[in-house]
């Protein structure tokens, strides 16, 4: 049995899963240290801001979950 999904659905996810707290990350930790902040505030604020996203992914996981379509697929082997 193989489980199959459109190409563009295997992008989306990437983008919420690593792309997006990527950049959230390196956006908090470089603004923060330019306003003076030491490494590690700038870090652990940083990290708390990557734990939010995530959170606010949790709690929205049954909208997000309507958009993802899984097929499955006979494997010929």
């Amino acid at each position: 049995v193989e489980v199959v999904m459109k190409r563009s659905m295997g992008f989306k996810a990437v983008w919420i899963s690593y792309v997006i707290p990527l950049a959230i990350l390196m956006i908090f930790l470089l603004t923060l240290q330019g306003l003076g902040f030491s490494e590690l505030y700038a870090g652990l604020a940083s990290a708390l801001a990557v734990v939010g996203y995530y959170l606010v992914i949790y709690l929205f996981r049954e909208k997000i979950a309507d958009k993802f379509v899984f097929k499955i697929a006979k494997n010929n082997i």
